[in-house]
């Protein structure tokens, strides 16, 4: 299990005071060879980090979590923990935080 700095439930009343991230893992099989990634974006919709990587052999299931997992972490070390909230998409209803 890994902890999540409290910033990230912080609630910011305006719009531009939010970032989004969107997610996604994969796998062809369970277990096999996974990647994931996931973008992180402004209120315009600007992109402001892209992230992805291969976490090893794995299903699915796993690597969506470890890809949520990622878009907490860079958010949580991001100078935008202190000022922003965090918004973040996944294609999997498996995980709901």
């Amino acid at each position: 299990m890994f902890s999540v700095p409290a910033c990230i439930y912080a609630s910011c009343s305006k719009q531009n005071s939010r970032k989004k991230s969107n997610v996604d893992g994969a796998a062809r099989g369970c277990p096999s060879p996974s990647s994931m990634g996931g973008a992180m974006r402004d209120h315009e919709i600007r992109v402001k980090i892209l992230f992805s990587k291969p976490p090893g052999h794995g299903d699915s299931n796993v690597t969506e979590i470890l890809a949520i997992k990622d878009a907490f972490y860079l958010f949580a070390t991001s100078l935008w923990c202190s000022t922003h909230s965090l918004i973040v998409e996944s294609d999997s209803s498996n995980f709901v935080f």
